[in-house]
């Protein structure tokens, strides 16, 4: 009895509230509003329904899903706020933003229309709000509700935020920053507008407005793109150099400009040092010696890469120079480079390590680089400098501040080098002439990857580091530059090591009771992005052995090109002679507080191939910290650096030029 009671009064309760929302008289017995005032607005909305005009009714009614699926805004009374007349209560009589959002007025005949036409995205702390956008689907469906539309003056664009990305991203990406309001103009193609006091504001002072365009996503990707927040990062540091990149270029730079009383921050996404050098375990110290006329063998680098090679001599962990061809080349025990690598920028003085770090976006600003965003383990942050340098050896940080950036029509193919252990060095020592001919014979049968290579001892027992690995994917070179091909080429790479060491143990001496110690932990690029800068290096100058007026070191390493049919090309220099790498390589047009060293330099394929290797690497590394230190002292851009105080400086270091 008494559920049948309980089931009895709530159907009653529902007719009550149907019949109040009717606009008829309900008996005092059972009018919960009996004796006070009549809600001005509830009775209007009755007289409307009884004059059979639009009323309160059909605010109880679903919302029609007609602007992308979203849901309609309502307050907590399941009204739609924003509505002409509608209150927009809050918690304890206060206003929520979120319930007393007002998007536009839809046009004269009813201005209290709801507008749920605004491709506006709103982040109330981490949560995405999205607002109705129906206009843009109006406009591509070709309906005449897209026709007409007046715009407040209110009303304000969103421009971009982020110029450095612009062109990357075809422009996809917009944004909304402080100030900003009423500035700009126009957003091209009619992109959404937004009213002053209806944007969200988070802590630190940044909107995080959004809007994308509707465009078809890039090459490669499945749907469309990410809305991303804006965000404000806390400056981790403010320095006077930033460089970007811990490999031979990159600690060259830190270590010098260290050195000479700069202020510096080094950031690598690795957890060592050393670049290729280490990571790749390239093995081989390539374009420090020089070929005299007379046969001999004289050191064509100076200053901290001279060192560095000193000292890993010093320590057991190199030896040579060995001649190689008609050059030669300086092998190295990679364990020892890190080592040697790590102590150099702990004891420089104001030097600052991130390990585990990338940047992942550059804010410019008239032309300059103003900071960088950092990915760590513990966040995002920002970095701050004076002059920035790029030493990531794809110029990532250079493609990131906007510079015009391009990888060659035939680049270079990779490689994955790897130790073996256990081996009859003797017998391994002696078979090294037969090397090639070996490769040569069994290049078809035994499916290899290159029909040349090396076997290259580390200088401890029974150990070799071998370099017969060449990375290709459908008979054509792999870009490291680009994420799917770099995926398949590192599992490329170690399936290749497999099969090369089946093949050691096979066909050549001293390797049938060797082992697979280990393979490089990441796969040997050679060539991907360059920078365009105020001059380019070419051909002509390296086989010509031109001697620039801004030159900041010198090169005598031939021109190696890794081409397809695994065949290596060989252009060398006459002996005793070089050319040197100009400091206007180093700078890339349109930004003047930027420079790279490294592989990312400005050159033909030709003067690439010879310039790409260690001992110029960690030269230009060297002279872009001069250069820094010059840029700061006289406050100029560096197309505008002194080369001739630089060369000077370097002079003094012992850089031979």
């Amino acid at each position: 009895m008494g559920r049948a009671r309980l089931h009895g009064e709530r159907r009653r309760g529902r007719r009550d509230r149907a019949a109040r929302g009717r606009g008829r008289q309900l008996p005092a017995s059972r009018d919960p509003d009996a004796g006070r005032a009549r809600d001005r607005l509830g009775g209007r909305h009755a007289r409307a329904r009884r004059e059979g005009r639009r009323g309160a009714a059909r605010h109880r009614r679903p919302p029609p899903r007609r602007h992308g699926g979203l849901p309609q805004l309502r307050d907590r009374a399941r009204r739609v706020p924003g509505r002409r007349g509608l209150p927009a209560p809050g918690r304890r009589g206060r206003a929520d933003p979120r319930e007393r959002l007002r998007l536009l007025a839809a046009g004269r005949e009813d201005r209290g229309r709801l507008l749920p036409r605004l491709p506006v995205v709103l982040e109330h702390r981490r949560a995405l709000r999205l607002a109705a956008r129906r206009r843009a689907r109006d406009r591509e469906r070709g309906g005449d509700r897209a026709r007409g539309r007046r715009v407040r003056a209110a009303q304000v664009p969103l421009p971009e935020q982020d110029a450095g990305r612009a062109h990357r991203d075809g422009g996809a990406r917009r944004g909304l920053d402080r100030g900003a309001h009423g500035g700009g103009g126009r957003a091209r193609g009619d992109r959404g507008l937004a009213t002053r006091r209806d944007l969200t504001h988070v802590s630190g002072g940044v909107p995080r407005a959004f809007l994308l365009d509707r465009r078809a996503p890039p090459q490669g990707l499945v749907s469309g793109p990410l809305r991303v927040p804006a965000e404000t990062l806390d400056v981790a540091a403010e320095v006077d150099l930033a460089v970007v990149g811990g490999g031979s270029a990159g600690v060259a730079t830190a270590v010098t400009g260290a050195r000479l009383g700069l202020r510096v921050a080094l950031v690598e996404e690795m957890p060592f040092l050393g670049g290729m050098s280490t990571g790749g375990a390239v093995g081989t110290y390539c374009g420090f010696f020089l070929k005299e006329r007379d046969g001999s063998l004289a050191p064509n680098v100076g200053g901290l890469p001279l060192e560095i090679a000193e000292t890993l001599k010093a320590r057991g962990h190199a030896y040579g120079p060995i001649p190689f061809k008609e050059t030669a080349a300086l092998p190295y025990v990679p364990w020892g480079v890190k080592q040697l690598l790590e102590e150099l920028v702990a004891n420089a003085p104001g030097l600052r390590l991130w390990l585990h770090a990338k940047a992942t976006h550059a804010v410019v600003e008239d032309r300059s680089v103003r900071g960088v965003a950092l990915q760590t383990r513990a966040g995002r942050v920002a970095l701050r400098a004076r002059v920035f340098v790029d030493a990531t050896g794809d110029a990532e940080l250079a493609r990131m501040a906007g510079c015009a950036t391009h990888v060659g029509d035939a680049i270079q193919y990779p490689s994955t080098m790897f130790t073996m252990q256990h081996v009859d060095l003797a017998a391994a020592l002696g078979a090294l002439r037969e090397l090639p001919r070996i490769l040569d014979e069994h290049f078809a049968s035994d499916d290899l990857p290159r029909r040349g290579g090396n076997l290259i001892p580390t200088g401890r027992p029974g150990e070799v580091l071998v370099a017969l690995s060449r990375v290709a994917r459908a008979g054509r070179p792999v870009d490291g530059s680009e994420p799917g091909e770099l995926t398949w080429a590192e599992l490329e790479g170690r399936r290749q090591v497999a099969r090369l060491a089946d093949f050691l143990r096979r066909r050549v001496p001293g390797f049938a009771d060797a082992f697979v110690a280990d393979s490089a932990f990441r796969l040997g690029v050679r060539e991907t992005r360059k920078i365009a800068g105020e001059t380019t290096l070419t051909e002509d100058d390296v086989l010509g052995c031109r001697r620039f007026e801004d030159g900041i070191g010198r090169s005598a390493w031939p021109i190696e090109r890794h081409v397809a049919g695994g065949e290596t090309l060989w252009r060398f220099l006459e002996p005793g002679t070089w050319y040197t790498i100009p400091y206007r390589a180093l700078v890339p047009r349109g930004i003047d507080n930027l420079l790279v060293a490294g592989r990312c330099l400005s050159a033909d394929a030709g003067a690439f191939a010879s310039a790409r290797v260690i001992g110029p690497c960690m030269l230009e590394g060297q002279a872009v910290a001069v250069a820094a230190r010059e840029i700061c002292a006289r406050d100029v851009a560096a197309r505008d650096a002194d080369a001739g105080a630089i060369r000077a400086a370097l002079a003094k270091l012992g850089v031979p030029l």
